[in-house]
């Protein structure tokens, strides 16, 4: 997973999922360098737990991001009271869904 500066839609590409994608000569940005990062999950518990689809990919990424504000997107059906994890799972400080907007006090926290 790597970030990139785009700064202009000319900047941007079509990739193979349909999606607008920065262009590979964008400058990219270090994970240490990033202030904000916006998280999708499958589940999110209101002590900032994700839940993703196993195996760590973005738990491995978000490590690496030792100041940035983590923001998980979510439905309200996917905020749940508890939720499983694992010590290396990465919390988010906020989750954001269509009619609740939850700050995390401690983030990572047990349920």
């Amino acid at each position: 997973m790597t970030f990139h500066e785009v700064t202009s839609h000319c900047n941007l590409t079509i990739g193979k999922f349909g999606i607008l994608e920065p262009l590979p000569s964008a400058p990219q940005i270090p994970p240490e360098n990033l202030d904000t990062l916006i998280c999708p999950g499958i589940a999110f518990s209101p002590s900032g737990i994700r839940l993703g689809q196993g195996g760590g990919y973005y738990d491995r990424y978000l490590a690496k991001t030792i100041k940035a504000r983590l923001i998980g997107v979510a439905f309200d059906l996917q905020i749940q009271d508890m939720l499983p994890s694992d010590p290396h799972d990465i919390a988010m400080h906020e989750i954001i869904s269509e009619s609740r907007h939850l700050r995390v006090s401690n983030p990572g926290q047990p349920d």
